[in-house]
């Protein structure tokens, strides 16, 4: 799993479940990665099912691969268009 989720690494997934705290992506038949809400948007999201449904595909970059752990971290913030961002001046 290690060179097809690679740190930076664009892919796409289907969201299996959600938590609270994120999304779980499925990548691959028995391959979960979790999108956690902070990594959703640049926009403040409460909960993930209020942006995400389940069965949804998502496009999404690899941000953290614990490879000890079968850990995968996905970010769908990253990918978005900066210049929304330079609107907003408050760090969270």
């Amino acid at each position: 799993a290690a060179e097809d989720y690679a740190l930076g690494t664009v892919i796409t997934g289907k969201v299996a479940r959600m938590t609270d705290f994120g999304a779980f992506v499925e990548l691959a038949p028995g391959v979960d990665a979790l999108l956690h809400v902070s990594q959703i948007s640049r926009a403040h999201v409460d909960k993930p099912s209020d942006v995400l449904s389940v069965g949804q595909e998502i496009t999404a970059q690899v941000v953290d691969l614990n490879e000890a752990e079968k850990k995968i971290s996905l970010s769908m913030k990253a990918l978005e268009q900066p210049e929304e961002a330079s609107e907003e001046t408050d760090a969270e």
